[in-house]
């Protein structure tokens, strides 16, 4: 986020709000259920609004936020909230499209090619993985949230994701490997995607709350876990 701007002190709270735009409003309005703003304070309250779910669920579980909650962390009114968003659901579901929105171009970012050099098979896997494993620690939370609320909207958006990054990835796989491709390779590529997001969901869902799955691997231990498992899906014992 840009840090040139300066942040507009709200009197009534005391409070620094910050006017740089966070979410994009193309995006989210994606979800049927939330409401494009036409004005621009109208827009503030739904920028604030998105965030002040978001700084509630760093600390609480979404079943114990209310939209009053949400209001007053926004500073803003329940029927502001309620003009943009149908529902509490509404706003996470908007929130996990941003999250989902980030993260594909951060995929997209770690596969491109870099000069002077184009990254070898073994690195397009690790930084898929390592990319993969830096969002979700910091959308954990939010994830966590998004994944138990059982909406059919958000778990299809997911899955369109684990296809997209699939075909992202296995595209640029295909340009490092020196024989031709076998006919099952984009369809071993899924496979080994979807195990891939498949963990790091579980890890999000019960990490660090669960006692029983006792993980203490930092990031980097994470991602290279997920690394020599994608290689296992893909029917690769050693990096190529």
């Amino acid at each position: 986020m840009p840090q040139n701007k300066p942040a507009r002190k709200n009197s009534a709270a005391g409070k620094e709000v910050d006017e740089v735009k966070r979410y994009d409003v193309d995006v989210l309005t994606r979800i049927d259920r939330v409401t494009a703003p036409k004005q621009a304070r109208s827009e503030r309250s739904f920028q604030r609004t998105l965030h002040a779910l978001e700084t509630l669920l760093e600390a609480r579980t979404f079943v114990e936020i209310s939209i009053p909650d949400i209001a007053r962390t926004a500073e803003c009114g329940v029927a502001a909230i309620y003009a943009r968003f149908r529902d509490k659901n509404s706003i996470l579901a908007a929130l996990h499209e941003s999250m989902r929105e980030r993260m594909v171009q951060n995929i997209e970012k770690a596969l491109a090619p870099r000069k002077p050099d184009n990254a070898s098979f073994d690195e397009c896997i690790q930084r898929f993985c390592t990319s993969l494993v830096r969002h979700y620690a910091s959308q954990r939370n939010l994830l966590a949230a998004a994944l138990m609320l059982g909406d059919a909207e958000i778990y299809d958006r997911a899955a369109a994701t684990i296809r997209l990054c699939s075909e992202l990835l296995a595209a640029n796989l295909r340009a490092h490997i020196p024989t031709p491709v076998s006919a099952d390779f984009d369809a071993r590529v899924f496979q080994a995607s979807a195990v891939t997001f498949a963990l790091l969901q579980q890890r999000a869902l019960f990490h660090p709350s669960c006692p029983a799955i006792r993980v203490r691997n930092t990031d980097r231990d994470f991602a290279a876990e997920l690394t020599l498992l994608f290689y296992r899906c893909l029917g690769i014992d050693t990096p190529i």
